[in-house]
């Protein structure tokens, strides 16, 4: 995974310094890490968690899953509660966790994923304060009318990128709004 994933994404930061955290899953060894290091690399220093310490070191694990489960639990009951689609189905959950992951790049939550680094110690200077996504995007529940053309369905969730409100069907069903500017 380092040799296919990993070096070549930080290859444009070859001349800046490195540095890797890696939890303590088996597959991190020392033996591993060392084949897969490119010699172009200037600085490069990589640490391991100890066993037990990802709840308390792994950025992660100390903020971000928390707001990512919310986010997804809020979807998913709503779609449970509301509509005749199986999330359970591969597709469909994978189509959730695409739709999650991009409300989650928004420029808007930089902050809430350096609080993460923060928490976990690993930055000194505190972030600004943020908004989450569920305080964000899960605003306009019902309270607008769905911004996709033709639509007069109830808002569900608001866009953290494009901050227009859409239905579910707008969403997740008809299309996965996973792409706006």
């Amino acid at each position: 995974m380092l040799t296919n994933v990993f070096w070549p994404s930080v290859s444009t930061l070859y001349e800046e310094p490195m540095l890797l955290l890696l939890d303590s899953w088996s597959a991190n060894t020392e033996v591993l890490i060392k084949l897969t290091i490119s010699e172009s690399i200037s600085e490069f220093e990589w640490h391991l968690i100890p066993p037990g310490c990802t709840g308390f070191n792994q950025p992660l694990d100390v903020y971000f899953f928390r707001s990512y489960k919310a986010f997804v639990k809020f979807v998913t009951d709503a779609i449970i509660v509301t509509e005749e689609f199986n999330i359970w189905h591969r597709d469909n959950f994978i189509r959730l966790q695409s739709f999650t992951h991009y409300q989650f790049s928004s420029p808007m939550f930089r902050n809430m994923i350096k609080y993460a680094w923060y928490k976990s110690e690993y930055l000194d200077e505190e972030p600004e304060p943020f908004r989450t996504p569920m305080q964000c995007c899960c605003d306009t529940l019902g309270s607008e009318v769905c911004s996709s053309d033709r639509c007069s369905a109830f808002s569900f969730m608001r866009c953290a990128h494009c901050n227009n409100t859409f239905c579910l069907n707008h969403l997740l069903f008809d299309s996965l709004h996973t792409n706006c500017t």
